[in-house]
């Protein structure tokens, strides 16, 4: 989903600027053959600056439809995200403004050819023109405010992070416990940042190819790492909207506590995030290579066996995570 597609928006006087100047513009060069002293000539003329005028905005309008994604098959993910940023039914109806208009200028353009056809006098043709382009500039000005609000709507949806509809799986832990070496460890290649809304993080984005398959990896420093109930409403919302992105989660775990975080607080974040997310989540002990037999017996014991043991630093146990992904693909999809 990438919303920076979306064209610049105009205002009402630059798209009528723009479609009156390529008017005269391409009728002289398309029309240049042409003697207009000659009645059919000059009504070919004022016929062709009339066609072009509505050809321009039209096709300015209806790029900006195109550009724009429908709300209504949008992830849920997207969705969640793009309600917190924009009033989505605001955005609807000035899209439909623009549809009115574009519709509008087209029924104005097929009104004034005939006038003009009809026409008999030089002056009778250009007459005809200059209604035309005071009817198309009048409709345009009408939805100058539609424009207005779409540029606006257009800059704060182009900040939104990109992700593929692929499956995906989202990195949890505390910080410093190895979850950006994990994403680096599965993908094979450094990460896309991505910013996210509402908040001064930052995601990180990579992708683990098997075949022709590809996995969506996502790292969240900062995010999940902290209590959502002492979150303001709309970070909340939008840290939750993660769950929709989510296929499973995979929390990083260091009981070794080199990351600076306890192993209590650690499993804090791990209960926050299992109590507010509905994303089946892995637990995987990160740094093993740290750690003594015995107590990583006592760990595995702990977690009932749940539990996936990794150093991966060392690269050990990283291929279990990947396979563990792809099983967990081929059950969800």
């Amino acid at each position: 989903m990438n919303f920076k597609k979306i064209p610049r928006i105009m205002t009402s006087q630059e798209l009528i600027d723009m479609a009156f100047s390529r008017s005269i513009k391409e009728t002289k060069k398309k029309l240049s053959y042409l003697k207009s002293n000659r009645v059919n000539n000059a009504r070919k003329i004022e016929q062709k600056k009339i066609e072009i005028a509505s050809k321009e905005s039209r096709q300015y309008l209806d790029t900006i439809l195109k550009k724009t994604p429908s709300f209504t098959s949008l992830p849920d993910f997207y969705y969640e995200l793009i309600s917190l940023t924009i009033d989505i039914d605001r955005t609807r109806k000035a899209l439909g403004a623009l549809k009115w208009a574009s519709e509008r200028i087209g029924s104005l353009e097929g009104y004034y050819r005939g006038k003009t056809k009809a026409s008999q006098t030089k002056e009778e043709f250009k007459k005809r023109r200059r209604e035309f382009f005071g009817r198309l500039a009048s409709v345009l000005r009408q939805i100058d405010g539609e424009l207005g609000y779409l540029q606006v709507m257009k800059g704060k949806l182009k900040n939104l992070p990109i992700f593929k509809e692929e499956f995906t799986v989202v990195i949890a832990g505390a910080p410093n416990a190895g979850k950006s070496s994990l994403l680096r460890a599965i993908t094979g290649a450094s990460p896309r940042i991505e910013s996210y809304p509402f908040t001064t993080q930052k995601l990180l984005l990579g992708y683990m190819i098997n075949g022709i398959r590809e996995y969506q990896i996502v790292d969240t420093p900062g995010l999940l790492d902290r209590d959502i109930e002492e979150m303001n409403p709309v970070e909340r919302q939008a840290i939750l909207a993660l769950d929709n992105l989510a296929d499973i989660i995979i929390f990083v775990y260091d009981p070794g506590e080199t990351c600076g975080f306890s192993k209590s607080s650690q499993l804090d974040i791990l209960e926050n995030i299992q109590k507010n997310f509905n994303s089946k989540v892995l637990v995987m002990l990160n740094k093993a290579d740290l750690l003594e037999k015995d107590e990583i017996n006592e760990i595995v014991k702990f977690f009932h066996d749940k539990i996936y043991i990794c150093s991966v630093k060392d690269n050990y146990g990283v291929d279990k995570i990947k396979e563990y992904i792809i099983t967990e693909a081929k059950r969800i999809i």
